[in-house]
């Protein structure tokens, strides 16, 4: 594989695995969690945010996925007149949401799966949905600008 091939791989690599987690951030945020607040049944409800947080398991994947293929492809081109920093900048970034993740979202979704029912509290329930929407909002949306600027780059890229 030439440096041109391996070049243009890393950065596919990356944007492919962060359109992944930027999309599935966006559409908990923006379409699964507002559903959730509005709906009236508590019990298929806190069904449903279960079966989400078990089906989330490709997440962390996909951020580690991107942070060492976008710090390869700038490690890869450092020093050469196509060396980028928003490589660097964007593989770093999506490491810091692993702490970012388990310290504030991490306790939340603990209470969403431990607890069963939730009909004998709804006021929990909703608090607990709005917290979760509070600290995933500002993932999500660094994720997909990250994600955007990330096309930019390869569409851009020569």
């Amino acid at each position: 594989m030439s440096y041109e091939d391996a070049v243009k791989t890393l950065k596919i690599v990356s944007t492919v695995s962060l359109g992944q987690f930027a999309g599935a951030s966006v559409y908990a945020a923006l379409s699964v969690q507002p559903s959730l607040i509005e709906q009236h049944d508590v019990t298929t409800s806190s069904k449903i945010m279960r079966s989400i947080l078990r089906k989330s398991s490709m997440m962390p994947i996909c951020a580690l996925i991107n942070s060492a293929s976008s710090i390869a492809l700038y490690y890869k081109t450092r020093g050469t007149a196509r060396e980028d920093s928003y490589w660097l900048l964007s593989g770093g970034l999506m490491l810091c949401i692993f702490p970012y993740t388990v310290s504030l979202i991490g306790p939340i979704n603990v209470q969403f799966n431990e607890e069963r029912d939730f009909t004998s509290d709804e006021d929990k329930w909703s608090g607990l949905l709005t917290d979760w929407l509070t600290f995933h909002y500002p993932r999500a949306a660094l994720s997909l600008t990250l994600f955007a600027v990330g096309v930019y780059k390869l569409t851009c890229s020569k």
